[in-house]
């Protein structure tokens, strides 16, 4: 359950303002320009949360909701900071008060990692909004729980992330020594058309909400050791059958080149496979095995990209028409194979949990666990055959 609207209540100026979110169920990353600071700022965050929310985690301090009571070590919010909020139901809800003066909100940024708030109450392009940070240095990363941007010195912030938008937070890694304070820019701006999303859906929906942390990766795609020069594909990456994050190409025009910005979810060292669906709908299956889950990782840089190869021999050719499909655990499974191949039975953490040489139109033994299982198989010519089977 929700209220309305909650906000501060001391020290609030003659006039005042609002601020609505649409949080996702799963996690959030979060901030605000209603000017919210200390204890009183954290009382607001969670009057407004009421009963929907579970956690909300910086950094280092966190304050969980249990049993009607917040608890932890977090003891105060401020506008500088970002937020991750998880939410055990969606919910839209109003923070009121008055709002914060940008341009005396200054944020201390150090090396590495820096969770940062926007105290904006404008969407502002990228490199409008970072003008005053002066001080960034190649492939710096900016990002939300989603989108994200790399710096170069030439061609300043490219990638996904293309606007600040109000209510969300965003995370820079540093590379610089020492400390700077840094405002957002909100004068060259003004009077600028906003930069609109060229980016295109895809038809692989990873849930981005359902982890707190994600990783990144630039890659340049080639298929049959041909770079692609086209925004026609989608590059997705699984966990078994679960996509942990799916993304178009696009082209970097101080480059001349078509580059992959991915966001990758997941849990440690959970293991990674990469598929490329292409314009006609084939799907290619890339025999990158080296790539796991880790938090705010990042695989590759804007002028040296991670190689990402993809074969047309590993091509998913169609699915199995397995049946019984849910088996009962000890019955048999009957398969659509045209040709002798190996079978693989994967779990849902990516494992392989047998092997075995099957025979055209065999019968696989549903001797696993109760579970979910990637049923898997790879024919002589190298087609590949995937199906999902559920064993009760």
């Amino acid at each position: 359950m929700l209220p309305e609207s909650h906000g501060l209540t001391d020290n609030q100026p003659a006039w005042g303002g609002s601020q609505t979110f649409s949080l996702a169920q799963g996690w959030n990353w979060w901030s605000t320009y209603i000017n919210v600071s200390g204890q009183d700022g954290l009382d607001a965050l969670t009057n407004m949360l009421g009963t929907s929310a579970t956690a909300i985690r910086t950094a280092g301090p966190f304050y969980l909701y249990a049993d009607g009571e917040w608890s932890g070590t977090l003891n105060a919010i401020e506008n500088e900071q970002m937020y991750a909020i998880q939410m055990a139901e969606a919910a839209e809800v109003t923070l009121r008060g008055s709002r914060t003066a940008t341009d005396q909100t200054v944020i201390s940024l150090s090396n590495g990692w820096n969770w940062m708030g926007y105290p904006v109450a404008i969407e502002l392009p990228i490199n409008d909004a970072l003008a005053n940070y002066t001080s960034p240095v190649n492939d710096e990363i900016f990002k939300t729980n989603g989108p994200f941007a790399t710096y170069d010195e030439e061609l300043g912030w490219n990638g996904t992330l293309l606007t600040l938008t109000p209510g969300l937070g965003y995370k820079l890694k540093r590379s610089g020594e020492g400390t700077v304070d840094f405002t957002y820019n909100t004068v060259t701006a003004k009077g600028r058309e906003l930069v609109t999303s060229t980016i295109m859906p895809t038809e692989w929906q990873p849930q981005m909400a359902s982890n707190p942390d994600n990783m990144n990766m630039i890659a340049v795609v080639s298929l049959d050791n041909e770079e692609l020069r086209s925004e026609n594909v989608e590059i997705g990456v699984f966990n078994g059958e679960t996509c942990r994050g799916a993304v178009r190409p696009i082209y970097v025009e101080g480059l001349d080149q078509y580059l992959v910005f991915l966001t990758m979810y997941g849990e440690t060292n959970e293991p990674f496979s990469f598929r490329m669906l292409d314009e006609s709908g084939n799907v290619y299956e890339s025999n990158e095995s080296s790539v796991s889950f880790k938090a705010d990782a990042v695989i590759g840089k804007l002028r040296s990209p991670f190689a990402l190869n993809f074969s047309s021999k590993n091509s998913f050719a169609g699915a199995l028409n397995l049946f019984p499909n849910p088996v009962n655990r000890g019955e048999m499974v009957n398969m659509t194979l045209p040709a002798e191949g190996t079978v693989e039975v994967i779990n849902v953490l990516g494992s392989t949990m047998k092997r075995v040489r099957m025979a055209e139109g065999s019968q696989l033994a549903a001797d696993m666990a109760p579970g979910i299982y990637t049923i898997k198989v790879t024919d002589a010519e190298g087609n590949v055959y995937v199906d999902k089977l559920i064993v009760k």
